[in-house]
């Protein structure tokens, strides 16, 4: 899901991928840009295949639809719009992040979609633990 950007954004700074999805795995090597985008996760290994999912479509208006909050656990509620690979036209879509805080911090801790509706996360580590 990659933000088109407002009017005045130069297309090639949004759409250029400036982040190392390797680097966010291993948490190795990372630049500073890569090291603020895996800070907002509750561990940098959350941040790569996330990453890579917002990465995979062309998105834009995207909008906290609503969020609910209880103790250390938080979710957000996101609508967009995307142009899905092979597509032809934008689709409405929804996301949900879901938080976690620690000490006075929220980190994300997963994304969910209708294509991930388990999540990405946990998409990516049962394909991780199924991988001989």
């Amino acid at each position: 899901m990659t933000d088109q950007g407002g009017a005045d954004d130069n297309p090639n700074d949004v759409i250029t991928d400036r982040l190392n999805d390797a680097h966010l795995l291993e948490g190795k090597e990372m630049t500073p840009d890569e090291q603020k985008f895996a800070g907002l996760f509750w561990d940098n290994r959350r941040s790569a295949p996330i990453y890579d999912y917002l990465r995979s479509d062309l998105t834009r208006s995207a909008t906290v639809a609503g969020s609910t909050a209880a103790g250390d656990s938080a979710v957000v509620s996101v609508t967009a719009q995307t142009f899905p690979d092979g597509g032809s036209d934008w689709v409405a879509s929804s996301f949900t992040v879901e938080l976690t805080r620690r000490g006075s911090n929220w980190y994300v801790t997963e994304l969910k979609s209708p294509k991930f509706p388990g999540g990405v996360y946990a998409k990516f580590k049962e394909r991780v633990s199924s991988t001989p």
